[in-house]
């Protein structure tokens, strides 16, 4: 209802947080590939006919590592989460080729569906879950480590 109504208030975009990132994609006109990739929208923005979702934590993420010189290419990776912001850090340490990804969550079952969806539509194998119960299990050391919880979000 609420995007019905911003359309035929004609508001040229807007942006979706949690709960409703998911939700909200059975009433647009059109995904972006990277969102459908993910399965969250978090911006939309209006055409003739609908809204567009897009994702833009995917590339947001990749471009504030970057500016500080983190590259994720060939490192070790520990992500802290597996809500939608997790999910796209997932998708983008896959993208760009990370050795070894670590998804940890106080729900493993939710770091262990973004593995099986790493798997699924990426072919990449190099992922595991972890409850936070176990985090002191993960092998090695050298990882960077990507907050990606609702822990400041309040």
């Amino acid at each position: 209802d609420a995007v019905r109504g911003a359309f035929n208030l004609q508001i040229g975009g807007l942006n979706v947080t949690v709960p409703y990132k998911t939700q909200v994609m059975h009433s647009l006109v059109e995904i972006d590939d990277e969102a459908t990739l993910i399965g969250a929208v978090n911006t939309l923005v209006r055409t003739e006919y609908g809204y567009i979702g897009y994702n833009t934590d995917l590339p947001g993420l990749y471009q504030a590592l970057t500016s500080e010189g983190i590259l994720l290419s060939g490192n070790k990776v520990v992500i802290i989460g597996a809500g939608g912001a997790a999910r796209a850090a997932a998708f983008l340490c896959a993208l760009k080729g990370v050795k070894e990804l670590i998804i940890a969550n106080r729900t493993v079952e939710h770091a262990q569906n973004i593995v099986k969806e790493l798997q699924d539509k990426l072919k990449y194998s190099n992922a595991t879950a972890y409850s936070m119960e176990n985090v002191g299990e993960i092998p090695g050391s050298d990882y960077i480590a990507l907050q990606a919880t609702k822990v400041g979000l309040s």
